[in-house]
């Protein structure tokens, strides 16, 4: 019996035994049993088990590690040693999440959590913005440009603590609501703010 067919039975004790796996990873029972002889299952199949069995892959494959380890930890491992003395397995764990939300997600920095300030700001110039332009909004509309607004500064912006920053982003934001303000009262019903 390979080490492989251990820990694919080691896998299968978690998911309720061989003919569970079998039919968790839909294969019929005897190529699994061919598996525990020796015969080498396609990688897909290693995956799927892995899978399924909540295992290392990594694990299931070498039978290195601990089967309980998530993909982190494994490479947290296999890293550079000089990397792994200067961080936490925590910190390289979480730094390498983070990572890799940001390559798969909106490929946007994660925006910083701003001040109460620099919130109370964007009501400010969007507030004096409409009355500028003499158009009459209520309280809720307001506050729903200034969240536009605000969500808009937040992604545009790579330190929201940088003042400077934050308020070129702004004047410019700011800019296009008042070119947008004039469009509408201009064309009645035809914008995406009507000027009352």
């Amino acid at each position: 019996m390979s080490e492989l067919a251990d820990r694919i039975r080691i896998a299968a004790k978690r998911v309720g035994g061989l003919n569970r796996l079998a039919q968790q990873i839909e294969v019929p029972r005897k190529t699994l049993g061919n598996w525990l002889a020796g015969t080498s299952p396609k990688p897909d199949a290693v995956r799927k088990i892995a899978s399924v069995s909540d295992v290392s892959l990594d694990w299931l494959i070498s039978g290195e590690g601990d089967p309980d380890e998530d993909g982190y930890a494994v490479l947290a491992r296999r890293t550079d040693k000089k990397i792994q003395d200067q961080m936490s397995p925590e910190e390289f764990s979480e730094g390498l999440r983070r990572g890799l939300e940001r390559l798969t997600g909106s490929n946007q920095p994660t925006p910083a959590q701003p001040s109460v300030d620099v919130k109370r700001e964007v009501i400010r110039a969007v507030r004096q913005t409409y009355d500028d332009a003499a158009v009459t909004a209520a309280g809720d509309d307001i506050a729903l440009v200034a969240m536009d607004i605000f969500a808009t500064l937040t992604s545009r912006v790579r330190d929201i603590d940088d003042e400077s920053e934050v308020r070129m982003v702004l004047t410019h934001l700011i800019h296009h609501l008042k070119h947008d303000l004039r469009e509408a009262a201009r064309n009645p019903g035809h914008g995406k703010r009507e000027a009352s």
